[in-house]
């Protein structure tokens, strides 16, 4: 793939318009600001996901597996809402382009892919990462149960446990996690975490 690409980018990759980098994305250190593009192992979207978050990019056009795209732009309410679409879209704005039939690849995939488009929201909205997935370990569960469940995620016994939990109004305790907004969450985290 390498090889073909820079066949087909001689001219810009001479006038330094494009750099390919054929390096191990989990360990490459990314530079800040970066415009990403490319087809993602699907095996490791997540892992690559959360690394885009935590280095900062300017714009990120991927190939994903479709229904991997589709639980990203997934809403409070549906079964395919998750901890990763409520730290994405804490994060950026995700939009799917466009879809590829898995017979456009060599060697063909057993599923159909999605182009992914995110980009940076200008203010984004800062949540506790141990908290999103301490709710979303137990997201068909009520938040109130959920939390209980997790204790020790925040190394509380039973009783500081409890106080923490009664300090979020009751309205959110008894929806199910998979309920909430990411406004709701971030309210339910920062009265938890007071």
């Amino acid at each position: 793939m390498l090889e073909i690409l820079r066949i087909k980018f001689t001219k810009e990759i001479e006038e330094k318009k494009l750099e390919l980098i054929h390096e191990d994305f989990l360990e490459y250190k990314l530079p800040k600001k970066q415009l990403i593009i490319g087809a993602i192992p699907y095996h490791i979207t997540t892992q690559i996901m959360l690394k885009l978050l935590e280095t900062g990019f300017e714009k990120a056009v991927l190939v994903v597996q479709k229904e991997y795209a589709e639980r990203i732009l997934s809403e409070p309410g549906s079964k395919e809402y998750s901890r990763l679409t409520v730290l994405l879209k804490t994060q950026c704005i995700p939009e799917i382009i466009g879809f590829i039939p898995k017979e456009k690849f060599t060697p063909q995939p057993k599923v159909d892919s999605a182009i992914l488009v995110l980009e940076p929201l200008k203010k984004k909205i800062k949540l506790n990462e141990i908290f999103v997935r301490s709710l979303f370990n137990h997201k068909k569960q009520t938040v109130k149960n959920a939390l209980r469940h997790s204790r020790h995620e925040f190394k509380l016994d039973k009783v500081k446990m409890e106080e923490k939990i009664n300090k979020i109004k009751k309205e959110f305790l008894d929806k199910k996690v998979y309920e909430l907004s990411i406004p709701e969450i971030s309210e339910c985290e920062k009265q938890f975490l007071k």
